[in-house]
């Protein structure tokens, strides 16, 4: 899914980049974006999922998903 945002304006190290129908805005920190990109600056943003990456993710956080669940009997949290 490709989309184009639009650099509206900068402000505090703050990014606010605004869709090209201008129904939603975000405020993105600038060292996320590209150097040199400021304001009046149009973005190609796509979105695509990556099994890839789902997968290194589900390796890395497996381990520590079985090591909290040991000991664990599943029952109320007693404070």
């Amino acid at each position: 899914m490709k989309r184009w945002l639009f650099v509206d304006r900068v402000e505090s190290g703050q990014a606010v980049l605004t869709s090209e129908s201008g129904d939603a805005s975000f405020h993105v920190p600038l060292s996320l974006l590209p150097a040199g990109i400021g304001e009046g600056r149009w973005l190609t943003f796509t979105l695509e999922p990556d099994p890839a990456k789902d997968e290194e993710m589900a390796t890395r956080t497996r381990g520590t998903r079985e090591r909290l669940a040991k000991g664990d009997d599943g029952g109320d949290i007693k404070l």
